[in-house]
């Protein structure tokens, strides 16, 4: 009985032990980088982009007294969206015609929360403005302008 047991305890030490070294193995050997192959270029995409104007509800004018006269304007309106972008401003004067864009560049890919924001801002037009009537437009809504 006592060879039996040394017998089963030899062989069972035997498997242990192959077990244990089958299991460490070699260390792999990492792969050869062929340093022949150049590696591929980066291509640099710009992100296309969308315009999102700013929805205009109100603007009213504010007239400085100087001389030339200013012209400052109080916007008031909303952000359909809740995106945080900042908002462009665009002037455009030919004579006594003044235009106003504001919007907001957007990547096309870009989701936004379905959150309205409301949007004022004063804005100084730019020069001096000499008596007469002009016609203000900001973003399709346009107003007369008697300056004395």
């Amino acid at each position: 009985m006592v060879q039996i047991g040394v017998y089963r305890l030899a062989l069972t030490s035997l498997g242990l032990v192959l077990w244990l070294s089958a299991c460490a193995g070699l260390p792999l050997a990492s792969p050869a980088i062929d340093d022949a192959l150049p590696a591929p270029p980066i291509e640099l995409v710009e992100a296309a982009s969308r315009s999102a104007p700013v929805t205009v509800e109100a603007v009213r004018v504010n007239v400085l007294e100087s001389q030339p006269l200013q012209l400052v304007l109080e916007i008031d309106g909303y952000i359909p969206d809740g995106c945080q972008v900042p908002v462009t401003v665009s002037q455009t004067r030919v004579g006594n015609q003044v235009s106003v864009a504001l919007a907001r560049e957007l990547p096309v890919d870009t989701l936004c929360p379905a959150v309205v924001q409301p949007y004022t801002q004063q804005l100084r037009l730019d020069g001096g403005f000499a008596p007469g009537t002009y016609q203000i437009e900001v973003n399709g809504l346009t107003l007369a302008q008697v300056l004395p």
